[in-house]
């Protein structure tokens, strides 16, 4: 008897994961630069860049948007829902230093109803820098 629960335990355990993860995690699209650099030459995309304010004065990809942010819920957070709704019905991306708060980013956007069309970049913006370095951008 034992047996059967070990095998049948995990299969229950990854489909009660498959259907109560959020629907909204496979509408976050992640890009590379290359992808990004293509995006931005061919249509009408939004960039917000979501490092702390300095960082973004440092350097940041043209015509960005800063609009920092942490994780949510945190009280450090600059970005809001009003920020984001004029970017309702366009194409987002979002980047920050290594990509985890433009995911989480990317992550609040979809909840909050802001857009579909959703990207984060993966390595931010140094890998940003490395491609446009190497492409001569």
């Amino acid at each position: 008897m034992f047996s059967k629960i070990r095998t049948i335990l995990p299969l229950f355990a990854i489909t009660l994961l498959a259907f109560a993860a959020p629907s909204n995690a496979q509408q976050i699209k992640q890009l590379r630069a290359k992808q990004m650099h293509q995006m931005i030459s061919s249509g009408d995309v939004v960039i917000i860049d979501n490092r702390p304010s300095p960082l973004f004065e440092m350097g940041h990809i043209p015509h960005a948007l800063n609009m920092e942010y942490f994780e949510p819920n945190s009280a450090q957070n600059v970005m809001t829902k009003d920020m984001l709704e004029p970017f309702q019905d366009k194409t987002i991306i979002f980047y920050c230093s290594k990509g985890y708060r433009a995911h989480n980013a990317a992550r609040q956007a979809i909840k909050w109803g802001v857009s579909t069309d959703v990207f984060w970049l993966k390595e931010g913006w140094p890998e940003w820098q490395a491609y446009t370095k190497s492409t001569n951008n």
